[in-house]
């Protein structure tokens, strides 16, 4: 199967033991996620915003992308401050990422992901999947194996937790080549490496899956 065909179908992998849903429709394709992303670079930092070129949070990144790749946000955003996360304690994030996007397994998010790292950064095309290799212990405490997983592929929505046993609190969206875009206060929307600081923080791979009915 081509590139464009991994990107512009419903794929089960089921030689390697995985199965996820792909975009089917140009409209929401992951090479349209990647540059309607890349058209907000710059847009200044505003909580709880969600114009390009005008002012967003992270959040607000990632519902401005939706609007442009599927129209009408799918459920109200309800008023939150900065310290949401810290006061109500709950995976509001996670749990709406959940309820409208494809959650994607990986060995980079979750508990031990210190054992965990990049295996290549494959730069040449936006669309190669980030390859992800998990070392772990064998059994008998030898060796450690290669496993490949499934990969974080351009167009993914990447979820964090910025401390240990905290609820997720920041999104960007992975554009390919070791690259994310993201926004944060003081800075905007910027793109930035997916450096081992934020693979550490990785909490949730999530795709775009079908475009809901019209």
């Amino acid at each position: 199967m081509s590139e464009k065909e991994r990107h512009h179908c419903h794929s089960k992998q089921s030689e390697e033991s995985r199965s996820f849903t792909c975009v089917q429709d140009d409209k929401t394709s992951n090479d349209a996620v990647c540059a309607e992303a890349r058209s907000w670079v710059g847009t200044p930092y505003h909580h709880q915003a969600s114009m390009k070129q005008v002012g967003c949070d992270c959040l607000g990144l990632v519902r401005g992308v939706w609007r442009a790749v599927r129209g009408n946000e799918p459920e109200i955003m309800p008023a939150y401050t900065k310290e949401w996360a810290e006061v109500h304690g709950a995976e509001s994030l996670l749990e709406a990422a959940k309820r409208h996007l494809v959650e994607i397994p990986s060995p980079l998010a979750g508990e031990g992901v210190a054992k965990r790292r990049m295996r290549d950064f494959l730069e040449n095309s936006k669309n190669t999947p980030l390859s992800i290799v998990s070392l772990d212990s064998s059994p008998a405490g030898g060796e450690q194996v290669q496993t490949l997983a499934r990969d974080i592929i351009a167009g993914d929505v990447l979820l964090f937790r910025m401390r240990p046993n905290a609820v997720v609190k920041h999104a960007g969206i992975y554009i390919g080549g070791g690259k994310f875009i993201h926004a944060y206060e003081h800075a905007g929307v910027v793109e930035a490496e997916f450096s081992e600081f934020w693979q550490r923080k990785l909490a949730g791979v999530f795709g775009w899956g079908e475009a809901p009915p019209s």
